[in-house]
């Protein structure tokens, strides 16, 4: 051929695939639905369900008339584009949280970060961060025009997101993708997403609460042990008089407020309520008339809503004790 070697000539569809418009190795008899990582944990049933009914949008275009519509023609969407919006599709559901509806990899600190669409690979090949393309089974370029596809169809929200190093160079991460919850009822899942998103929040914040009433009580343990090593109250001995027990008349710290409050609500923070005694003991007395722990009781008593570990943690930072809260 004039002016065309071997190295700039067009390849031709590769032997034993079906000869598709694009040469995508796409076949109309056999589609490739996303299928999770054999590694990964099962995912929410509603999750599972929605993914399989993505899949019925390849034989029955109806079933989502604004994603059909999406090439903005009176023709159906092709069979290649459909299998590609159903396979990322698909991927994006198995990664998206169910109380946020927002698609991310989860991490230890339990915030979620986003997936890029190219798989990031450092200098020697190996992949740091698999893409969503990947992921999904497509080639980069596919993966871009199906998420085009499923804005134009409103089905996903995707937000850019940058970094601003100087005046003219930004550093770019991965987008902020999000589901349309009306492609729940789209499919027929809406009571059921609300359902298991109420129960997958509750889940969330029992966690949470059980995470803070832990550290609470860890920085409680602390304070005390703290005032003890500063002269605080020691058992005395047998024959001992008030000098040598090291028994001192200073007046109560912040931290020994603190420290009182934590321990008088211990065993609520543990989920363990107090068992009511027929008579105070001194020490319960005490702590009763606690500075910290009657604004506690006020604030609690002022907003109803309010529960006792964000009661303590709010008294806490009005009388000047900071928790530890990282």
């Amino acid at each position: 051929m004039d002016g065309c070697n071997s190295s700039t000539a067009i390849a031709g569809p590769k032997p034993g695939r079906p000869k598709s418009g694009n040469r995508c190795g796409h076949d109309p008899q056999r589609p490739r639905p996303f299928e999770p990582p054999k590694n990964h944990a099962n995912r929410p049933l509603i999750l599972r369900r929605i993914i399989e009914r993505i899949r019925d949008y390849f034989r029955d275009p109806s079933t989502l008339p604004t994603l059909n519509a999406a090439n903005r023609s009176a023709r159906q969407q092709r069979t290649e584009r459909r299998e590609a919006c159903c396979s990322l599709l698909g991927a994006l559901m198995h990664y998206t949280d169910l109380v946020t509806l927002r698609v991310g990899i989860p991490q230890a600190d339990g915030s979620m970060a986003g997936i890029p669409m190219e798989t990031k690979r450092d200098a020697e090949g190996r992949a740091l961060v698999i893409g969503l393309a990947e992921r999904a089974g497509l080639t980069v370029r596919r993966a871009w025009r199906s998420i085009a596809d499923l804005k134009r169809a409103g089905i996903i929200t995707v937000h850019p997101r940058c970094a601003k190093l100087d005046d003219v160079t930004y550093k770019g991460f991965a987008a902020i993708r999000a589901i349309n919850r009306q492609l729940f009822n789209a499919l027929g899942l809406g009571q059921w997403l609300e359902h298991e998103r109420r129960k997958a929040a509750e889940r969330r914040r029992d966690k949470h609460d059980k995470d803070k009433k832990r550290k609470l009580i860890e920085m409680g343990r602390e304070l005390m042990a703290a005032t003890a090593l500063m002269g605080g109250k020691r058992k005395p001995k047998a024959g001992a008089s008030a000098t040598d027990t090291g028994k001192t008349d200073r007046p109560k710290t912040e931290n020994d407020n603190a420290a009182e409050a934590f321990f008088a609500y211990a065993h609520d923070f543990l989920g363990k309520k107090p068992q009511p005694e027929p008579a105070p003991q001194p020490e319960r007395q005490a702590t009763a008339t606690n500075p910290t722990l009657e604004l506690a009781k006020r604030l609690m008593q002022e907003q109803p809503g309010l529960s006792q570990m964000e009661a303590i943690e709010k008294a806490l930072q009005w009388s000047g004790a900071k928790p530890d809260t990282s």
